[in-house]
């Protein structure tokens, strides 16, 4: 089965021959993971009228609510990755302990990125910064 781009990627890019199959291209697969990854980690719970459950819960809350919130958090995260990203299978997401860096929070995201009938292992490293915003790199 051919893995697609995203839509707005198939928006952006008129022009490719085969806009929809990027079996050839696992780079070109994984840049568009990572910018819908980026998308609903960004989007909080309620902002999407039509889908109430697309994105994470309020960071807000999150902070005030101590380590417990976190591991809500961390399977949140989880849960809505497997939900919006058919892309990826066998997802894991881990908190990474705080250290001197001045982000808030960090997580590594790992799964298993499927193309042309060969399976990647892709990592994915997500900060929230101190604006609240979500940072996703490969």
């Amino acid at each position: 089965m051919a893995r697609e781009l995203s839509l707005l990627d198939r928006i952006k890019n008129p022009d490719r021959e085969d806009r929809r199959s990027v079996d050839a291209d696992l780079g070109l697969l994984a840049r568009s993971v990572l910018r819908n990854l980026e998308r609903l980690l960004n989007s909080r719970h309620g902002s999407a009228p039509a889908c109430l459950d697309y994105g994470i819960p309020s960071l807000e809350d999150v902070m005030h609510g101590g380590p417990e919130a976190l591991k809500e958090l961390t399977a949140e995260i989880k849960h809505s990755i497997e939900t919006y990203e058919p892309r990826l299978r066998s997802v894991r997401v881990r908190l990474v302990p705080r250290g001197e860096e001045s982000t808030l929070l960090r997580f590594d995201i790992t799964a298993e990125l499927m193309s042309g009938g060969k399976r990647s292992r892709v990592h994915f490293e997500t900060r929230i910064e101190n604006s609240g915003r979500l940072s996703v790199k490969e």
